[in-house]
């Protein structure tokens, strides 16, 4: 191995002594041959003719070394570059075309690895699971006990809290942590420790883990922070430990005990079965996933008895488990799979440009190869020197391609929308960089064989002497037109794709919210609890709490610019609802197991003029007043589909429900049917329980005076204003303030600006969609002109003979639109039968339109076919106004 390397890096050197060798050789012999008599001059001939030339027994002795392939190898290497020195501009636009390709796609696997691909930073984490379709706590702490396939821990999304530390109060996303879940996640804090068994049991002292980023953000970074309390609504927790900056789950800012009570009182049994828990469960060795399903389907249908009140006859049938990745990743899969999937599409139309471009060169170097072949060179040397050359090409567009990259990704980052989970995590790793030269190896041989092959075969034509064809070879016109019919049929099925995401996208835009966002202001405020409330475990609104929100809707509705002003504890685009289970009089009572509970998601409470500063729409009775006050009849206010749902066509005014509560529970008297509002999405809606609900929640209002209960979420504002929203927040917080300076304001934002944000996911991928759409259309119709314009000026002299001997000028034109008219209706033929069957996954992207919708696709097919045959006209024009005369005195 020494002496391989010695030989390869001392390579000029043997190459002097080589000469010098058989040179030495040549001379001994021919010296032996004159002193036989021979003439000087025929001695040195026959010396050669003895070795067999010169030339040749050096090739033997090189051969020899065991260094030829990589000698050789680097010579081409050396020969493309100085290609690339020649040919300036054909090479740049090659470089070019293939950096955009690399740079998008790597940009994009980045998004996707980071995403869907990079595993989750838990230990052994394809063994993790979350448990799908129920999430009760008293289901949690059955399968805990009694799961065999699994060890689980439960965690729950809790209220945001106010974090008072001497400063402006900050508000901090919660979620509560059983014992077990860092144990099943395997990941251990960073500093201090996790929650252990008996800081979850009831009456334990209240502590609190931190995570990486509060930490760093609120407290420095500081290890002292360890057994200090920190204020969370007025409460001193003591933190005990700090989680890694890795560990994102639910993206909380701290985690504090979440403690079930299992004791078998009549009001722990409630809270038992009515509060939530998602549960994380971890496979035990030698255990699959299908396993785990039929435990869950064997352990939890029979707990529907257990539920203090009757639940649906197929309760728990649905139960499943199902990676934990899976679920945090969301719906957001098909979303980057198919811009991964464009951004492939685009890689493959590049491709094949770039092909046609190095076929057409190789067309032009016939001659050259020609005489290589000639001088000795086999088949596969020319091939392997143009595939060498093709992957030099790669090379310098991959290190192009991941620089550009890199720009392109900080980009695309910025525009993601904030519900993409994993952001985090997106980076160009080993794994990036690996799909980055995979993608740029694999393109260079698939640009580089094709010509490769073409001049394999072309070596052998007798070119040498010969004039330039006046026609392509039929093997290179039936190449570039299968290469220009497969870029079109890719650009056909991303025109579609881009235009039943743009119908969807408009239809949403069209979507009536059912109140009027413009000049509306919402703004959350967190009364603290220990001021506002009573105590744990049931706080209540103190008196102070409704004292609090009147002085504050009068002091903001005087504020300069302000036409109205409400408040509620939810609204649209802008909090979040709670759902209740309630009963109908005069039908059985679910209570008794008889009767099946109504489900409603409730906003409540809400003042007077709640509907009015929204603009909703009273379709039935009357808005709440000031008559309605707590010594007063209960009343609610129900949506068009809650009334729908359980009254039909009978009007709902006048009759009562209940909420849960026993028989001591007071019955509530509907007096109003308001128009729908959509909440959280123009599109699809998901009521309280996470289920999807197609079209307007089934939504129940209570008046503010008629609610007792605190809500942790805060109270929302809001504010119809005339003024710049950004000086409304300034004035919102200044009157905040001056009433109560440990009360947080946060999340002020416009309606407009509200709902704008829940359609980032659909606008960004339209939006992207469209960009490689337009990519592909114009490098579509860029592959059908070149390939006619190259084929006309190679049958220029062609073109020249037919109208000499009398064909019109429109015959020309007539054949060569022809042709460019198959290759666009085979292109188009195939494209739209490959978009019927790849538009079908788009199904869960779409709103209002169907993925086989015909109207879309016989737009697309006439866009494409103006495109396809405008691209073919071009170049039959120079066609038909070829100048015989002197086309023939030019042959």
């Amino acid at each position: 191995m020494i002496a391989w390397w010695r030989r390869l890096f001392r390579e000029r050197a043997l190459e002097r002594e080589l000469d010098a060798e058989l040179r030495d050789h040549v001379e001994r012999h021919a010296a032996d041959l004159v002193r036989s008599g021979v003439s000087p001059g025929d001695a040195r001939r026959q010396s050669l003719m003895a070795m067999g030339g010169l030339e040749q027994a050096k090739e033997d002795c090189r051969q020899a070394r065991g260094t030829m392939l990589v000698e050789q190898t680097g010579r081409d290497i050396a020969f493309a570059l100085r290609q690339l020195r020649r040919q300036p501009t054909f090479w740049a636009t090659v470089i070019l075309t293939l950096v955009l390709g690399v740079a998008t796609s790597t940009s994009m696997f980045a998004i996707v690895n980071g995403v869907l691909l990079r595993p989750l930073p838990f230990v052994e984490s394809d063994r993790l699971v979350s448990i799908a379709n129920v999430g009760y706590r008293g289901v949690y702490l059955e399968l805990r006990q009694h799961s065999k396939t699994m060890d689980l821990g439960g965690f729950s999304p809790a209220a945001a809290m106010s974090l008072t530390h001497g400063g402006e109060p900050v508000r901090l996303r919660v979620a509560l942590a059983d014992a077990r879940l860092f144990d099943v996640l395997g990941v251990p804090p960073v500093l201090g420790r996790r929650f252990l068994p008996e800081d979850v049991r009831p009456g334990a002292a209240p502590v609190v883990v931190l995570s990486h980023g509060l930490w760093q953000r609120q407290f420095g970074g500081e290890r002292t922070i360890l057994d200090q309390p920190i204020t969370l609504e007025g409460i001193p927790r003591t933190v005990i430990g700090v989680m890694p900056a890795d560990f994102r789950l639910l993206s909380v800012d701290v985690w504090i005990p979440l403690i079930i009570n299992a004791a078998e009182t009549p009001s722990d049994t409630v809270d038992l079965w009515a509060n939530s828990a998602n549960m994380v469960g971890r496979l035990r060795e030698g255990v699959r996933l299908e396993q785990a399903d039929q435990e869950l389907r064997v352990i939890v249908p029979p707990l529907r008895d257990r539920f203090p009140w009757s639940m649906p006859a197929d309760f728990g049938r649905n139960a499943t488990a199902i990676p934990l990745l899976e679920q945090i990743v969301g719906d957001v899969r098909p979303t980057l799979l198919l811009l991964l999937a464009s951004v492939v599409a685009v890689l493959l139309i590049l491709c094949v440009n770039v092909a046609n471009l190095l076929l057409t060169r190789g067309l032009s170097r016939e001659r050259e190869l020609a005489i290589r072949s000639a001088v000795g060179a086999t088949r596969t040397r020319l091939v392997r020197q143009l595939v060498i050359e093709s992957l030099t090409v790669a090379v310098v567009s991959c290190v192009l391609g991941v620089a550009v990259s890199v720009a392109l990704l900080h980009v695309t980052l910025a525009l993601l929308p904030a519900d993409v989970p994993r952001v985090a995590d997106i980076t160009i790793d080993g794994m990036v960089l690996a799909f980055a030269v995979g993608v740029s190896v694999v393109t260079g041989l698939l640009f580089g064989v094709l010509p490769a092959l073409h001049a394999a075969r072309s070596s052998a034509r007798p070119a040498l002497g010969a004039a330039r064809s006046s026609s392509l070879h039929m093997p290179e016109r039936r190449a570039a037109r299968v290469l220009a019919t497969a870029e079109f049929a890719l650009a056909v099925m991303l025109v579609a794709s881009a235009a039943l995401l743009g119908r969807s996208l408009v239809n949403l835009l069209a979507v009536d919210p059912g109140f009027r966002a413009e000049q509306l202001v919402t703004a959350n405020l967190a009364p603290p609890r220990q001021r506002y409330a009573t105590p744990l475990p049931a706080p209540q609104l103190a008196p102070a709490y409704y004292q609090f929100v009147d002085a504050l809707l009068e002091r903001i509705g005087a504020a300069p610019g302000v036409r109205s002003v409400a408040a509620g504890f939810a609204a649209p685009f802008a909090g979040q609802q709670f759902g209740s289970v309630f009963a109908i009089e005069g039908r059985p009572d679910p209570a008794t197991k008889a009767g099946d509970w109504a489900m409603a998601d409730v906003r409540a409470p809400m003042t007077p003029a709640y509907h009015r500063v929204l603009g909703v729409t009273m379709l039935e009775g009357r808005p709440f007043s000031n008559i309605d006050r707590a010594d007063t009849e209960r009343v609610a206010i129900i949506s068009r589909s809650l009334a729908s749902a359980y009254w039909g066509t009978t009007s709902p005014i006048g009759q009562r429900i209940r909420f849960p509560g026993g028989r001591d529970a007071p019955w509530v008297r509907i007096v109003g049917v308001a128009a729908d509002i959509k909440w959280n999405s123009l599109g699809e809606e998901r009521n309280f329980a996470g289920d999807r609900a197609h079209g307007f929640l089934r939504t129940v209002y209570v008046p503010f005076a008629q609610n007792t209960f605190f809500n942790p979420n805060g109270v929302q504002l809001i504010v119809r204003t005339d003024a710049d929203p950004e000086q409304l927040a300034a004035n919102l917080r200044s009157i905040v303030r001056s009433l109560d300076r440990d009360t947080p304001v946060s999340d002020i934002r416009t309606g407009a600006a509200g709902i704008a944000e829940s359609l980032a996911r659909p606008r960004f991928t339209a939006f992207l969609v469209t960009v490689f759409a337009a990519m592909a259309l114009l490098l579509g119709a860029i592959g059908v002109y070149g390939v006619l314009a190259y084929g006309v000026g190679r049958r220029t002299q062609e073109f020249a003979v037919r109208l000499a001997l009398g064909a019109n000028a429109s015959d020309v034109l007539r054949g060569v639109l022809g042709e460019g008219a198959r290759l666009t209706v085979v292109g188009l033929a195939l494209g739209l039968a490959g978009a019927l069957l790849a538009t079908r996954a788009l199904s869960r992207l779409l709103f209002g339109v169907a993925p086989t919708d015909p109207v879309t696709f016989a737009a697309v097919a006439a866009i494409l076919l103006a495109v396809g045959l405008l691209a073919s006209y071009l170049p039959a024009r120079r066609a038909m106004r070829v100048n015989p005369v002197a086309a023939l005195q030019a042959e």
